[in-house]
């Protein structure tokens, strides 16, 4: 006898080969509007409306990339289209987290915390300051001191309004008071549609790194930029969340009028086989390609993006990972993480680079540093990691 559980495998089966497999078509050129528009209508000949999703920036008068569902034989014929570079199945992006940084992950409980951080009363000073956050204020090039000579953390009680920080990530803690009563207001929220995972589709943190990174950000006790709004791009690794998080980071900026007022922080590290900054981009998975023009449409906004430096020192002081590694071909912010004595940490990538203003990493605390914790429990808890060093930099920008 066939169980339910069979049935309904081979009825989602069945389904899959009725509809098609998902699939991304990338265009040779994203700004050949006459040739983009032929390669819609042929989709829709070929597929039907319904099977073709179009991502494109009507301002920008730019098609980013097609979603379909098709066959194999189908993509197939697709790929020797004129003017389309590349048709690639949906799934996983090449990615790569780099070394997993231990810490001691210590949790606060809510009734550790000074509440009388979680009022409106910042000033321009914050007296119960995390270690790190109070450093963040320190004038520069001057001796660290220790922490007990730090009364706390020092920072402009309006700045950082009518500004936002565009996070993409699993997503964040929104019971966790760090995101309660926000002075800049309650974070808004862009969510993907693609990845199997049925969580994707609500207000939540997968594992714990989304919050820490916002938090850094703009939490109300342990973020740099208090006033500022999040924006989440919730995005998982799939390669049609990735592609949409950026491009409704476009679609966003331009339709509110946020460019000049927005930075865009992305704490994911990334091509799984280390990545010469010589080779040429179009060496690339076709998914990174796409990634970089949208990164750069972004910067042509007035928008500035905040990468990781990666953790992998294990494997080279310098940037071998994307998107740090383009570090000098475009604008880009990298960040990498030191210690609360201002020492690199042992983990952290950026440290040899080529000289210059355009080569320039910028460095920030990362190294058991005070954050939202996460997916789901209350309180702070202590991580590790260029992420969150990229958090604290990118509300500084």
């Amino acid at each position: 006898m066939v169980s339910v559980a069979c049935m309904i495998l081979l009825v989602l089966s069945t389904l899959h080969l009725a509809l098609g497999i998902d699939f991304v078509v990338f265009p040779e050129s994203p700004y050949d509007e006459a040739l983009c528009s032929e390669i819609t209508r042929n989709l829709y000949e070929v597929l039907g409306v319904t099977r073709v999703e179009v991502h494109r920036s009507a301002k920008l008068m730019t098609t980013w990339f097609w979603y379909i569902q098709a066959s194999e034989a189908q993509k197939e014929r697709i790929k020797k289209w004129r003017g389309v570079k590349d048709v690639v199945k949906n799934a996983p992006i090449s990615s790569n987290n780099g070394m997993i940084v231990s810490n001691s992950s210590t949790v606060f409980e809510d009734s550790q915390l000074n509440k009388t951080a979680l009022t409106a009363e910042f000033g321009a000073f914050q007296r119960d300051a995390p270690e790190d956050l109070a450093l963040v204020s320190w004038p520069p090039d001057t001796p660290l001191p220790s922490f007990s000579d730090i009364e706390g953390y020092y920072h402009n009680p309006v700045g950082g309004r009518g500004t936002f920080i565009y996070v993409i990530e699993n997503g964040i803690n929104l019971g966790n008071d760090e995101f309660q009563d926000m002075p800049g207001g309650q974070p808004e929220w862009y969510r993907p549609r693609s990845s199997p995972s049925h969580d994707w589709a609500k207000d939540s943190d997968k594992d714990g790194h989304g919050s820490c990174v916002a938090s850094k950000a703009a939490g109300r006790i342990t973020g740099v930029s208090k006033n500022s709004r999040l924006v989440i791009m919730k995005s998982s690794h799939w390669m049609y969340d990735e592609l949409s998080a950026w491009e409704n980071i476009i679609n966003d900026i331009i339709q509110k009028g946020r460019g000049g007022r927005s930075v865009v922080v992305y704490a994911r590290s990334t091509y799984p086989t280390r990545y010469s900054r010589t080779a040429p981009l179009a060496s690339l998975p076709s998914e990174w390609q796409q990634i970089r023009l949208l990164m750069e449409a972004i910067v042509k906004l007035d928008v500035s993006i905040v990468v990781s430096a990666g953790n992998s020192r294990t494997e080279t002081s310098g940037l071998d990972t994307l998107p740090s590694a383009w570090l000098g071909q475009f604008p880009l912010v990298v960040v990498g993480a030191v210690t609360l004595t201002g020492a690199y940490t042992s983990w952290t990538q950026g440290i040899v680079q080529s000289t210059g203003a355009d080569n320039q990493v910028f460095w920030a605390p990362g190294d058991d540093i005070e954050c939202a914790n996460g997916p789901t429990e209350p309180g702070l808890r202590y991580q590790s990691g260029t992420s969150f060093a990229a958090g604290m930099v990118g509300a500084r920008v």
